[in-house]
């Protein structure tokens, strides 16, 4: 059976029904515009619908101050620096600046932002990608010819939770380049059950003076406090290569149901929240380190945009095994 695809930009964007949940977030962001939602995601959208099912695809801007979510070079460079400049205070900021800046601009030059992201929700962590091996090789073809100066990134690929995507990804020609260290945890298991940490966490929650709400008719009144405190810590806090989240990015997410949401209230004030989806019965995050990838397929690009590709999955292979790398930050 020949594998459907289509790729809605433009005007043709105004097809895409809005449906509920995901497919409005996407309908919505269509619509309105990606910095509508993400500040700093100045990327093109179009939708590519697979045999039905729609998918955000991305296309990179090589422009300064985007999100590490879509600039490969923030993500593997500019958050690098950062992440050191703070973990390794004793080292002269010149000194850090001398070593990353040929990297950097060997990247830069290589073009490695011109990058067509399949998948990409604009969310740290992103649902595995549900095609077959027939749809995705058919897809990446298509997307070979229509962007042939753009690498296929699709982020988020945990060998650990999801063996056979990973394997159909590889199967079609995609590269695996190490993105950061994610944690998992197995809430049904008996360790998790026996940690002590987790014993005091549910004592404490059983005694909060909080209330925890989670419908979304009573959380939203709070969503500019959900925006305010995501960007304090986040932005703020952490790095301004975040995701810079707007209040409509949490009032959608929150009308469609596109993520549960859970928030601590007291006195009328929301101090805490957390917000989570479930893709095939898994919700990441928790103790257990596994490493998570961005597969990359390049072989239609010339030999130094392959290079490039090529010196960044040894350079994070590297990091892995010094344990120099940048991903202790918190889980977004």
């Amino acid at each position: 059976m020949t594998t459907s695809i289509d790729v809605l930009d433009g005007a043709a964007l105004e097809r895409l029904e809005p449906g509920h949940g995901r497919r409005a977030y996407l309908a919505a962001l269509a619509h309105d515009g990606t910095r509508s939602y993400v500040e700093n995601a100045d990327v093109e959208l179009k939708v590519v619908v697979v045999d039905g099912t729609a998918l955000p695809l991305l296309v990179g801007r090589d422009v300064e101050g985007n999100t590490d979510l879509c600039s490969p070079l923030a993500h593997y460079v500019l958050y690098t620096l950062e992440e050191l400049a703070k973990r390794r205070r004793g080292i002269p900021p010149a000194l850090l600046q001398a070593v990353t800046r040929p990297p950097a601009t060997v990247l830069r030059l290589a073009g490695i932002d011109r990058a067509v992201f399949l998948n990409n929700w604009l969310w740290s962590t992103n649902p595995s990608l549900s095609l077959d091996s027939t749809q995705l090789a058919a897809l990446t073809t298509a997307l070979a010819a229509a962007h042939p100066d753009a690498a296929i990134v699709v982020r988020s690929v945990n060998p650990e939770l999801d063996p056979d995507g990973t394997a159909r990804l590889r199967e079609s020609g995609y590269r695996l380049v190490r993105s950061r260290r994610v944690y998992l945890v197995d809430p049904c298991s008996a360790a998790y059950s026996a940690r002590s940490n987790s014993r005091e966490d549910a004592a404490l929650l059983g005694r909060t003076p909080y209330g925890i709400e989670t419908r979304p008719d009573v959380l939203a009144p709070h969503v500019p406090r959900m925006a305010q405190l995501y960007r304090d810590l986040y932005v703020e806090k952490h790095s301004r290569l975040n995701a810079r989240l707007t209040e409509r990015f949490f009032a959608l997410t929150l009308d469609e149901a596109v993520f549960s949401y859970c928030g601590f209230v007291r006195d009328g004030r929301l101090d805490a929240f957390i917000a989570w989806y479930v893709h095939s019965d898994t919700m990441l995050r928790g103790a257990v380190p596994v490493e998570e990838f961005d597969a990359v397929y390049d072989r239609h690009l010339p030999l130094h945009r392959r290079l490039a590709w090529t010196l960044l999955g040894v350079a994070t292979g590297w990091a892995a095994t010094t344990r120099v790398d940048r991903r202790a930050r918190p889980a977004r």
